[in-house]
């Protein structure tokens, strides 16, 4: 939109402008739609990431953000490692003007000074206008473990059952 004014400092003088540039936008960058779910690198399955996972060179962890729907200059995603957090993880600003997905890279270090534990990620764009999109999106759960596996750990040992099918079949099976 322009918007053209004008200043009148007394009855005698007037100045005029040239047309300003006025953001109106009413909604957020999801057009007020709950975005879905952030999509977790490959290399993390089930959403379990470990401390040798993470150790791995190459293994970065990146959050793949839904595309929006409404992409305008200024816009940001902001990543929250547990939707209650109330400081993003990670932040991503001036995000190009497409309605691609958008990936945010998060800190190993900012993963590593987090505890062990379920956590359920999510994520926000923030538009220039101030919109915010609804919150929380869809959550994405991540199992993060820190503590490192033990490496003397053996397959287990199982004895042959003293019962089998056919036992139990023929009513050789009882329960006390």
């Amino acid at each position: 939109k322009s918007l053209t004014y004008e200043v009148f400092f007394n009855p005698a003088t007037n100045s005029s402008r040239e047309p300003v540039n006025v953001t109106i936008d009413r909604y957020d960058t999801h057009a007020r739609i709950r975005p879905s779910k952030a999509t977790l690198p490959p290399w993390v399955v089930d959403g379990k990431v470990t401390v040798e996972l993470l150790a791995v060179p190459g293994n970065t962890f990146i959050a793949t953000c839904s595309g929006r729907l409404d992409p305008q200059v200024g816009d940001s995603v902001r990543v929250y490692w547990h939707y209650t957090d109330s400081t993003p993880i990670a932040t991503l600003t001036n995000l190009p003007v497409n309605h691609l997905p958008v990936d945010v890279t998060v800190p190993l270090a900012d993963i590593m000074t987090k505890s062990s534990g379920v956590y359920q990620m999510a994520y926000t764009y923030l538009d220039r206008a101030g919109n915010e999109t609804t919150f929380p999106p869809y959550l994405t759960d991540v199992t993060l473990s820190l503590e490192p596996n033990p490496s003397n750990l053996q397959d287990p040992v199982v004895p042959e059952a003293p019962l089998d099918r056919e036992d139990a079949q023929l009513n050789r099976a009882y329960v006390q």
